[in-house]
């Protein structure tokens, strides 16, 4: 199934959940995110990606040029299994890990929470930053934040309230993005099937198969 629809259940919900208050307050922040030019100026199509380390909860070493070495490789940020549309995207992407590795690929998912769904943790969104996707939340957001129960530095336990955008990057086995995903706006994410089809072609590519 398509990651749409289900986001677009999310957002329903969340519309008959919340007070028109709080809606449009966060309208504002994503609008005022949008317009920050931080979309512009994140690493895109074509850049080379930076090189960078991670470690898992269960203290596993992944390194991205290593990763890289046995084929192209996946990074999808997300903010954290608080939030209901990355919830819904992780899910989406495990649905699809498997084609992905059939293509060869490995998927790495990457949060600033210390501990959650996302595969490895990315505190103070270091590697986000790297990657030009990562943001302060403006201060009325970290009062509605606060108002929900989401206190971000515990959460993330690096005492800030960084984020980054939703962001999916391919990244070919010579180190250079292929496909960039990245939104101001929480709530769209790039659909599975672009991920494969990126891979795809990408494999095409390699084998010297005419597109």
């Amino acid at each position: 199934m398509a990651l749409k629809p289900k986001l677009d259940g999310v957002r329903e919900a969340f519309a008959q959940a919340t007070d028109s208050a709080t809606v449009e307050a966060m309208e504002r922040a994503t609008a005022i995110l949008a317009g920050s030019g931080i979309v512009k100026r994140a690493l895109k199509a074509g850049d080379r990606a930076p090189d960078f380390q991670v470690v898992d909860s269960q203290g596993r070493e992944m390194v991205l040029s290593e990763l890289l070495v046995k084929g192209p490789v996946v990074v999808s940020f997300n903010r954290g299994d608080w939030c209901p549309y990355c919830d819904a995207e992780l899910a989406a992407l495990e649905e699809a890990r498997p084609a992905i590795q059939c293509l060869g690929a490995e998927l790495v998912t990457l949060s600033p929470q210390l501990k959650g769904a996302a595969t490895f943790s990315d505190p103070g969104s270091k590697i986000a930053q790297s990657f030009g996707v990562a943001f302060l939340v403006s201060a009325e957001m970290q009062g509605i934040y606060e108002g929900v129960g989401v206190c971000l530095p515990l959460h993330n336990g690096e005492g800030d309230w960084h984020l980054p955008l939703p962001a999916t990057y391919v990244i070919g086995q010579d180190g250079r993005i292929a496909l960039a995903f990245i939104d101001a706006d929480y709530r769209n994410r790039l659909e599975p099937a672009d991920v494969l089809a990126a891979l795809t072609a990408l494999r095409r590519r390699d084998k010297g198969i005419p597109s």
